[in-house]
C-alpha cells in the first residue's frame, strides 16, 4: 500500500492497458469497480503547516490512516463505475478524514463522491456531517500522467489536489485561519481502481 504514496504530476483516472487489441475491443464498455483506493496525503509544505500549528490528518473509518516518511495519509476505498477511457465515471470514497487540532478543534470531509464533467474529474464532499455537499477538487483531463500497468482493467492516477474556495472557507470556519488558501496545493493523490466488466 505504501508504493501508492509517490507523487507524481497528474489529475485525472486514465487507462493503462497491456495491449492495444484489449482496449480497442472495450473502450465502450461500462465497468463496475471491483477493488479501488483513493490515498491523500499532505505535501511537504502543508505538513510543515500543520506540524507548527498542531494539527493532525487523521482517517475516518472504514478509511484507514497510513502515515509514510513523514507524511501524514489516508486510504480511502473506492466504488462506484467507471468508463475505460474516463468519459463517464460515477465514484464514491468511503470514509473520510478529519483535522484535528490541539485544543479539540476539528473539520471533517466524508461522504465524497467523484464524477466526470466537461473533461474534468471533479470531486465533491460534506463537511462536518452536514446535508450540503462543497466542490472538494477538480482535476482537469488534459493534465493527467498515465502509470503504465500490466493489467487490462487497470486504472491508476496521481497528482496535487489544490484548495477550493470551499475548503478555504470551511478551515476558515474550524480554525479561524486561512490555513490552506485557495489554489494551494495541500494535498497529493493517488487513485486506483481495478474494474470488472458490467
Amino acid at each position: 500500500m505504501k508504493s501508492r504514496l509517490v507523487a507524481v504530476a497528474a489529475a485525472l483516472l486514465f487507462l493503462s492497458v497491456g495491449t492495444a487489441g484489449t482496449a480497442s475491443a472495450t473502450t465502450d464498455a461500462r465497468f463496475d469497480v471491483a477493488e479501488g483506493t483513493m490515498t491523500f496525503c499532505l505535501t511537504p509544505e502543508v505538513q510543515n503547516t500543520f506540524d507548527e500549528a498542531g494539527l493532525k490528518l487523521v482517517a475516518i473509518e472504514p478509511a484507514a490512516q497510513a502515515d509514510t516518511l513523514g507524511h501524514q495519509c489516508v486510504v480511502l476505498p473506492v466504488t462506484g463505475r467507471a468508463d475505460l477511457d474516463m468519459a463517464e465515471s460515477d465514484l464514491r470514497f468511503e470514509g473520510g478524514f478529519a483535522i484535528q487540532g490541539p485544543d479539540e478543534r476539528e473539520l471533517s470531509f466524508g461522504e465524497f463522491r467523484a464524477e466526470t464533467d466537461e473533461g474534468a474529474l471533479v470531486s465533491y464532499a460534506k463537511a462536518q456531517g452536514r446535508d450540503d455537499e462543497i466542490e472538494f477538487f477538480a482535476r482537469p483531463l488534459g493534465n493527467s500522467t498515465v502509470e503504465p500497468s500490466t493489467d487490462p482493467f487497470a486504472l491508476r492516477t496521481a497528482g496535487p489536489i489544490a484548495g477550493t474556495e470551499s475548503v478555504h472557507q470551511e478551515f476558515e470556519y474550524a480554525f479561524g485561519s486561512a490555513v490552506v488558501e485557495p489554489g494551494t496545493e495541500w494535498l497529493q493523490s493517488v487513485l486506483g481502481l481495478q474494474l470488472a466488466a458490467v
